[in-house]
């Protein structure tokens, strides 16, 4: 399940519904999304009773590392984790954060999508 194409972390929140019905929000601080500075990345969801929640950021236009976390809960339905991300001579890097909640028998998630300068 894709995020709304119209919709920018760098501007706000982004949600996804995902197959079971749960709507995930994902939401990067700083707004600007610099990199090489720390960046934390905040789940919220409707259903507060999630477990083995994680986020694997990689950028699509160039190799730069593939960044796997576990998200922490920090409140009913929030889970926060947090990374630094690489600079690049190229710039304007496109990357993926898909967010996987790990259930028996697969598990099921959302992608969000955010560019950096």
């Amino acid at each position: 399940m894709l995020q709304d194409e119209s919709c920018n972390l760098k501007n706000s929140t982004c949600k996804v519904t995902i197959e079971d019905g749960t709507i995930l929000e994902l939401e990067i601080l700083p707004k600007h999304i610099p990199l090489m500075e720390p960046l934390e990345f905040r789940l919220k969801s409707s259903k507060s009773d999630l477990e083995n929640v994680s986020l694997t950021i990689y950028a699509t236009n160039m190799m730069m590392g593939i960044y796997e976390l576990d998200f922490k809960k920090i409140g009913e339905g929030e889970y926060i984790t947090r990374a630094t991300l690489p600079t690049c001579p190229v710039g304007n890097m496109k990357w993926n954060a898909d967010v996987e909640i790990k259930k028996l028998p697969k598990a099921i998630g959302a992608r969000f999508k955010f560019e950096t300068d």
